[in-house]
């Protein structure tokens, strides 16, 4: 499984990696935290760039934009190899560990029970203005909190995922 902050990490990070592990056989997944609608709009700011932009590009709202970069998404773990793409849809302006979100992904690890997960390496653990460094730490904290639910009281049992692999930026 993968843990990634925005559509186009997943891919461009450890793309490679995970083609050789679909070929394998392995089952892989991609959890995706935020919608990437604002950081990932390269198609849209390059548009405005031009002399007669298209129209259509150029005047795009966030939910045009997101829908975009999810079919994008799509094209390429088809290609790669990955079963499964499962997308959060947070804005991408997040800055910040949030319980909330870690509670959301720690659900998610225990529902698919990857014995690996794959994330970005944290630049800095305070350094909140990185969102790819938001996205591991909460990944990071959502592991730890999958490893302590209790079926009783979280409606699932506990799981421990075997081992974290951290890509660079």
């Amino acid at each position: 499984m993968t843990v990634y902050a925005h559509p186009a990490d997943t891919i461009t990070n450890c793309g490679g990696t995970l083609a050789r592990h679909a070929d394998a056989g392995d089952e892989v997944v991609a959890l995706i935290l935020t919608h990437g609608g604002r950081i990932h709009a390269n198609r849209y700011a390059e548009e405005w760039r031009k002399d007669r932009p298209d129209d259509a590009i150029a005047r795009a709202g966030l939910d045009d934009i997101v829908a975009f970069k999810k079919a994008e998404l799509r094209r390429a773990a088809d290609i790669v190899g990955i079963g499964k793409v499962i997308t959060l849809d947070h804005d991408d302006s997040s800055a910040a560990l949030r319980d909330a979100l870690v509670d959301e992904v720690a659900e998610q690890i225990a529902n698919e029970r990857p014995d690996v997960i794959i994330c970005d390496y944290p630049q800095n653990p305070v350094m909140a203005g990185n969102t790819h460094t938001v996205a591991t730490t909460t990944a990071l904290a959502a592991i730890g909190r999958a490893g302590t639910f209790l079926r009783n009281l979280d409606g699932q049992a506990e799981f421990h995922v075997k081992q974290v692999f951290l890509t660079s930026l």
